[in-house]
């Protein structure tokens, strides 16, 4: 009899852990509508689980140039601004990894909870054919860099490139076609 239950509660185990697994064990909340997650960053800021464009984690989400953020910003969801980008390149841990089929960087917060980036590539002025799917990923930034620019307006990024694991800011014109990944304030 004790058998029977020990298999009994072993098996109730294991179904409560692979639940918990299938939900990401309660990674995610919902506000306004959005998934996002609280990393646990001194802020209290959560980021969208995804990219805007995209209707789950294994999407890449659409590519939009700096005057379409806009459209995306409701409520108190905006565009990270640098140095939201600066408080989790400071704050998390960054590993490779996929979601589904996606290559991608998957940040860890203090609280160990989790966001993937997938590698969702760009598109530069002039050269629409080219996306570089799978090589980088780039993420728009509400903050201007008014030190340098490129004729028109520049903007600072969140950006990964294909051959290095690691995260950095840096600028790119209004132009370019970049992910959107917002942040509930």
């Amino acid at each position: 009899m004790k058998r029977k239950h020990f298999i009994f509660f072993l098996l109730m185990f294991l179904g409560v852990g692979q639940l918990c697994f299938l939900s990401s064990c309660g990674q995610t909340q919902e506000i306004d509508g959005k998934e996002c997650v609280d990393l646990g960053l001194p802020s209290g800021k959560k980021w969208a689980t995804y990219n805007e464009g995209a209707s789950k984690i294994d999407d890449y989400g659409k590519l939009i140039t700096w005057e379409q953020i806009e459209e995306f910003e409701k409520n108190d969801w905006f565009a990270p601004t640098k140095e939201d980008v600066q408080e989790l390149l400071s704050c998390c841990d960054v590993v490779e990894a996929r979601e589904g089929a996606l290559k991608g960087l998957k940040l860890i917060g203090p609280n160990k909870k989790e966001i993937f980036f997938p590698l969702a590539g760009y598109v530069s002025p002039g050269e629409y054919d080219k996306t570089f799917v799978g090589e980088y990923f780039f993420i728009w930034t509400s903050t201007p860099n008014n030190e340098r620019s490129y004729g028109d307006r520049s903007y600072y990024v969140l950006k990964s490139m294909k051959d290095k694991v690691e995260l950095r800011i840096d600028d790119y014109s209004l132009a370019y076609r970049l992910s959107l990944r917002l942040v509930h304030r």
